[in-house]
């Protein structure tokens, strides 16, 4: 996706399923990006919101004339692509593009790019408020703002980590059904974070039933055909 989700596209899903919630994620601007979700809660948003945008992509293939946009409305409608939380490896290609950049937006970061401890916002921004610093596909902040959970594993070790690099799909950190005792990865730091720790390489991890995350537990979509 462009960009994170929002309060207002999280409290859509909430109001429409009943979805058990914290509080605060309601409570913030409408425009700034959903936090204090589990895992758990990022999977169940997206994977609603497929099932509403499969609802209308037979529709929508009647009014498209762009091929890009009726090759993908057609795999929605198909079930060939499908809407979850992205691996690492899809997050961090979505970053870093073909050149393997530091950042989405290159070799450096500039409070002009991104909502990190430089910035001194001292907390989530509205999103679309950095277009500067979108990343060779188009999104935008995933470098600062909010971490993003992934649907990658980490490990059952907070401090020695159980999947490392390189990536395989193979391995078993793809599993949906490890259990909460196995931590899960969020990528692409925080209003609070350092300039190292927004680099699109660095992993960091949580328990996936803690909404309590350290600054995030933010989401993002994908659509993918490995989900």
């Amino acid at each position: 996706a462009r960009w994170p989700v929002t309060v207002a596209q999280y409290r859509a899903f909430v109001e429409a399923t009943g979805h058990d919630a914290e509080p605060p994620s309601l409570d913030a601007r409408a425009s700034h990006p959903v936090v204090l979700v589990s895992w758990h809660d990022a999977r169940a948003y997206a994977e609603w919101l497929g099932g509403q945008m499969q609802g209308i992509a037979a529709a929508c293939l009647d009014h498209v004339v762009d091929d890009d946009a009726r090759a993908f409305w057609r795999a929605v409608a198909d079930g060939t692509l499908a809407c979850g939380l992205p691996s690492e490896d899809e997050w961090e290609k979505a970053a870093r593009g073909t050149d393997g950049g530091r950042y989405p937006f290159g070799k450096d970061i500039t409070p002009a790019l991104a909502n990190y401890r430089d910035t001194r916002l001292e907390g989530p921004s509205a999103v679309g408020c950095f277009p500067a610093g979108a990343g060779p596909y188009g999104c935008e902040e995933q470098a600062g703002n909010v971490w993003e959970w992934t649907r990658s594993l980490w490990g059952e070790d907070f401090y020695k980590v159980g999947y490392g690099y390189p990536y395989r799909r193979d391995d078993g950190r793809e599993s949906l059904d490890a259990g909460d005792d196995v931590l899960r990865v969020l990528r692409g730091g925080a209003f609070g974070s350092d300039l190292s720790n927004c680099r699109s390489a660095v992993r960091y991890r949580y328990y996936p039933n803690d909404r309590d995350t350290h600054s995030g537990g933010g989401v993002r979509v994908v659509w993918s055909p490995y989900l």
